[in-house]
């Protein structure tokens, strides 16, 4: 389970640095630009819209990125009022919500006394011809199709390598590759000898993601398919853990 969460948590860090990272220094932007800020910290907070796990309910949450603690939140999905929650435990706030895949939604979400009124569409999801097996010195081919096909703003293929940690019993990351694709590709070829030498033991994803910013506010939403080749089982990921961490991260 450390493995597999450990991963989703570079996954998903790795999609949010690459948005902070995709645009100029334009601190005037009002959301519809080339792309967001290049320094993470500009942003206050961060939401995420993600769905849960296999099902096809939806999570939103949203989290203190860099500004003032969250006293309250009023938000609305077309037009329609959305009780969130707090976790204190984890110091966001989140809600189950039911939403289409590929469709575009109007949120308005009012925190503490700043308000942000946008649309946002959920990413379409990958289907991936994941191959059976992997070795590191042949490479792979990998071809999907995206349902609906729609491309997204960002379409990103990465791999991590690992290696277990017989002292802390625990897998720890050697490497990790990610590469930038065109909206419309539909394959991509693994090269031989990608990563660092993982003892069998590698990680590979496709993600799509939409997103929208301001100067204070960053919003993304993610879908993702993961091939995990290796011995370990396969557990069910914390997707609320990997929320917090992306949060804390992005600080």
């Amino acid at each position: 389970m450390k493995k597999a969460l450990l991963f989703f948590l570079i996954v998903l860090l790795s999609l949010s640095l690459f948005i902070t990272g995709c645009g100029d220094d334009d601190d005037d932007d009002n959301g519809n630009g080339t792309g967001p800020s290049t320094d993470p910290e500009d942003y206050e907070y961060f939401f995420l819209v993600m769905r849960s796990g296999e099902r096809e309910a939806y999570t939103v949450m949203l989290m203190n990125y860099d500004g003032d603690p969250i006293n309250n939140v009023n938000f609305a999905i077309n037009g329609q009022n959305v009780d969130m929650t707090y976790f204190e435990l984890g110091a966001y706030w989140f809600a189950d919500v039911e939403l289409e895949v590929g469709e575009t939604y109007n949120y308005e979400l009012s925190i503490n006394r700043e308000s942000w009124d946008f649309d946002l569409a959920t990413a379409a999801i990958p289907v991936v011809d994941w191959p059976n097996s992997f070795d590191p010195a042949q490479g792979m081919d990998v071809s999907w199709i995206l349902n609906p096909n729609e491309n997204s703003m960002v379409q990103e293929f990465g791999g991590t390598s690992w290696i277990y940690d017989e002292v802390n019993q625990e897998y720890e990351l050697i490497d990790e590759e990610y590469v930038l694709l065109e909206g419309d590709a539909r394959n991509y070829n693994v090269p031989a000898n990608w990563m660092s030498d993982g003892q069998d033991e590698y990680d590979f994803m496709l993600a799509e993601t939409n997103y929208y910013f301001t100067d204070k506010f960053l919003a993304v939403a993610v879908e993702l398919s993961i091939a995990l080749y290796g011995d370990w089982e396969r557990d069910q990921i914390d997707e609320i853990a990997i929320a917090k961490k992306i949060a804390s991260h992005l600080r």
